[in-house]
């Protein structure tokens, strides 16, 4: 529609049929001058699919029809062209930063980290402790361009496995180029169990100039 905002970088072009056309042709470009340097022959198509276009650009379009006595131009006038806007792009690439990939022994609060992501409005992250390239939960960061998170209470000597994607009103980019790439960590072994001193008692007297200290077992 003429004024449309949001729309996506492959648009269809699109128009009534005109009684005796023998071709449409169309055109497009992003000066508002209310002409065109290239028409583009569509056929007997009213309908044309462009692609590539810019992001959050403003499009000026217009389509004639042919036949062998003449023009006639949509909307009844050479200069009614019509404009759209595109989209804002996906937001930008990124990677994951931390814990490095595969890394062992991380602690059990550890903080997953990543680069900026142009664009975002909200990154979303996952983990689990399948090995399937897939989460079930997403997790919002709160919106805006974060660069980490820090999970707690992670049960040690485990392997996770973690993604981080971004956001924004014209789709989602995965971090490290796929939907698939998650990254790995394992958290360290349980410190030392708790145990306790035996002998000597506490505030003992009267001990051995060579005494043994004895506690339980950890």
């Amino acid at each position: 529609a003429n004024g449309a905002t949001a729309q996506p970088s492959n648009p269809s072009l699109s128009w009534g049929a005109s009684s005796g056309a023998t071709s449409y042709q169309y055109c497009y470009d992003t000066s508002n001058d209310n002409a065109c340097s290239t028409w583009v022959n569509n056929g007997t198509s009213t309908s044309a699919a462009l692609s590539g276009l810019a992001y959050n650009t403003t499009y000026y379009w217009h389509v004639r029809a042919v036949n062998g006595s003449g023009t006639t131009y949509s909307n009844g006038s050479s200069t009614a062209f019509w404009s759209f806007t595109t989209t804002t792009a996906p937001p930008g690439a990124f990677a994951k930063t931390a814990p490095p990939n595969g890394a062992t022994g991380q602690p059990s609060n550890p903080t997953l980290s990543w680069g900026a992501s142009s664009g975002a409005t909200d990154i979303q992250y996952c983990y689990d402790t399948s090995n399937d390239n897939a989460c079930s939960t997403w997790w919002s960061t709160g919106g805006g361009n974060t660069s980490g998170v820090t999970l707690l209470g992670l049960p040690y000597n485990t392997t996770y496995y973690w993604h981080v994607r971004a956001v924004n009103g014209s789709g989602t980019t995965y971090s490290n180029g796929s939907a698939t790439a998650f990254w790995s960590f394992t958290t360290a072994v349980a410190p030392p169990g708790a145990f306790g001193k035996t002998s000597p008692t506490n505030g003992a007297t009267g001990q051995s100039t060579s005494p043994t200290l004895s506690w339980g077992t950890a």
